[in-house]
């Protein structure tokens, strides 16, 4: 185990963060609590101190809020419809995430909170660099290989709209059948927070 945790602190370190946020070299990288050390917890991907999360400190939104503890996370969507950077931005000044929808059980708890018939903003983006529409795509732009995925694939999505990649289309959301499709980021559309 100890060496284990040693190779994810060096990986972390070498990658400059996890899930988009500063190194943190200082904590351990997790996944669970069970990958901490007694009397730390697993918040974000890395091992903390303190008590979890919860929702009691409401995300700003001029819509409707729907918000749920699922896992370690509070989910919180907000029916206010924003660009994906604008959804991005508000998440991380809540010292929330854009969803990352990295598992089942991340599209479990993102499906408990998502707003009913609504395209809904995930933080899955684009690198710029991409050079083919289902390339470089990441969480918030973490730059890590996507292990869990839900395209829309008798749309052919990710398509950049013309399966041309030209950066189109550029950020992620989830429609009311919970597929995913690329869209241009500057569209408006509901979002989710996790944090």
């Amino acid at each position: 185990m100890q060496r284990a945790v040693s190779i994810r602190l060096q990986l972390l370190i070498l990658l400059g963060g996890c899930d988009g946020f500063p190194d943190r070299s200082s904590d351990f990288a997790c996944d669970v609590d069970a990958d901490c050390d007694a009397g730390r917890r697993c918040d974000r991907r890395y091992c903390v101190v303190g008590p979890p999360v919860d929702c009691a400190d409401p995300l700003p939104c001029a819509g409707t809020i729907i918000a749920v503890v699922c896992g370690d996370a509070c989910w919180t969507s907000c029916t206010e419809e924003l660009t994906g950077t604008a959804a991005y931005d508000r998440c991380q000044a809540w010292d929330a995430r854009l969803a990352p929808l990295r598992t089942a059980d991340d599209a479990a708890c993102f499906t408990m909170v998502r707003p009913p018939g609504a395209d809904v903003w995930t933080g899955l983006v684009q690198d710029v660099a991409a050079t083919q529409p289902n390339a470089r795509w990441s969480w918030n732009g973490d730059s890590r290989p996507l292990d869990f995925t839900a395209w829309n694939e008798l749309d052919i999505e990710p398509d950049d709209r013309d399966l041309q990649e030209d950066g189109d289309e550029q950020c992620a959301l989830s429609n009311p059948d919970e597929l995913w499709s690329d869209q241009a980021c500057t569209e408006e559309h509901a979002f989710t927070c996790r944090r």
